[in-house]
């Protein structure tokens, strides 16, 4: 036998390249990302993909002034202390810890404040004081990860209470910031390189913008909708028709540049479309527009036609998880809108964020991953763990597929199961009848 060949040096040998490759990995960690593999933790999703994301909040309803044993769940609000766990989870996964990727931009949905009532001037002042609270903690995590932060106006967020106009009087609430808001961290003004930057701010005063979160050579172009002017509960109806046709044509404009520019589109909104399965009734009033079209059915027009170039709609409001397929007149599969639940939990939600990662060459959202805290079934105990649950896993769609692809693909016992299993955020099921009314989105 040759020396070479003796099987006690080969051991030591392999013994020894093991030993080597185990050292590499512990004490030269960035060698793993080199290596083409995902850290291993707890937290890492099913979709391992180690494709970019964004972070969606969205309806904190903020009383700094009291702790969560509190507030009753009938008042659906957030105490300083929720908040405060809130903030450090949103921290960490901004710092991608934890074996998440840093998110590449954010995006506020909306709802700022508690449930004031309006009408008692002690709780108005208190709600202002509480959204400039919000946005205030908002945009210095946004500077602090070094990230863009885009605002999109909710129902509560209105200067003079629930369900008002928008004004951009509420910016003015976090005074070091007022001059950056609905968009933190732009970077450039121009809309040039990779850095964020607004696009058309001409109709802010409607609360209603556009923005690069990844610059204009990133090509992915969010359009901020107020469609809190759209609901059954909007206070100025006198002018609801002119200035929800404003906003249409407005949103028109902005998609016939996108797609002459061949860029993308996300568009983000605090009230969704479709019925509110809660109460059994559309979330949009029925206002007509131009040639007697309803609001709903103009909306939908639009995203049939430029559908190739709409990757995905954002909504909130109901506080809950889950999706929405929108339709077109021929009853085919235009568009998903992916709801984005509440840190509160005040509609038997548990608290959550929501991650959503995309293809980076044509922004396809691949996944979701829904960060919450198991609020329930104690109250008074707040802390956020490592608790999440993704897209991927809860529908059965396998990797490299996209939402809207996979949700195509569902049969409808399959995807109501689905959307079941998420919507209060993995607090117990949703209730059937309310889930189902709510996934499908049709022409009135």
């Amino acid at each position: 036998m040759r020396k070479r060949d003796n099987p006690v040096i080969v051991l030591a040998i392999l013994t020894a390249v093991v030993f080597l490759i185990i050292a590499v990995w512990i004490f030269f960690p960035g060698c793993n990302k080199a290596m083409g593999s995902v850290p291993v933790t707890i937290q890492n999703r099913v979709m391992a993909d180690d494709l970019p994301d964004f972070m969606v909040i969205s309806d904190i309803h903020l009383h700094n002034s009291l702790t969560q044993d509190k507030i009753t769940l009938k008042e659906s609000d957030t105490g300083h202390d929720l908040w405060d766990t809130a903030q450090n989870k949103i921290r960490s996964v901004l710092a991608g810890q934890a074996g998440y990727n840093a998110p590449k931009f954010i995006i506020m949905l909306g709802d700022l404040p508690w449930h004031a009532d309006a009408s008692v001037e002690p709780e108005l002042l208190s709600a202002r004081e509480n959204s400039g609270i919000v946005l205030h903690d908002l945009r210095l995590m946004a500077d602090n990860a070094h990230v863009p932060l885009l605002y999109v106006p909710g129902n509560n967020d209105s200067w003079d209470g629930d369900y008002h106009p928008f004004s951009t009087k509420i910016f003015g609430n976090d005074p070091d910031g007022r001059s950056n808001w609905p968009v933190i961290n732009p970077g450039a003004t121009d809309g040039a390189a990779d850095e964020a930057s607004i696009i058309d701010d001409k109709k802010l005063n409607l609360g209603c913008y556009s923005a690069y979160p990844l610059g204009k050579k990133g090509r992915l172009r969010v359009i901020a909708l107020n469609t809190t002017m759209f609901s059954h509960k909007y206070t100025d109806e006198a002018n609801q028709q002119q200035q929800a046709t404003e906003q249409i044509k407005w949103l028109s404009l902005q998609l016939e540049q996108a797609d002459a520019g061949n860029e993308f589109v996300l568009i983000a909104m605090h009230v969704p479309m479709g019925l509110d399965g809660y109460k059994k009734k559309d979330f949009w009033r029925k206002v007509f527009v131009e040639n007697g079209t309803s609001v709903q059915n103009a909306f939908l027009d639009l995203v049939d036609k430029y559908q190739k170039r709409i990757v995905g709609i954002l909504s909130s409001h109901t506080h809950m998880d889950g999706i929405r397929k929108l339709y077109n007149r021929d009853k085919k599969l235009i568009a998903v809108d992916i709801s984005e639940p509440g840190i509160t939990p005040g509609h038997g939600n548990n608290p959550g964020v929501k991650l959503i990662s995309y293809n980076p060459g044509n922004f396809a959202l691949q996944n979701f991953t829904t960060l919450y805290e198991t609020y329930f079934p104690d109250q008074k105990v707040v802390s956020w763990g490592n608790e999440w649950f993704d897209f991927r896993q809860e529908f059965g769609c396998p990797k490299g597929t996209s939402i809207r692809s996979c949700l195509d693909t569902l049969n409808i016992e399959t995807l109501q199961k689905a959307v079941q299993s998420i919507y209060r955020v993995k607090h117990g099921n949703g209730n059937a009848d309310e889930v189902n009314v709510a996934i499908d989105v049709w022409y009135e």
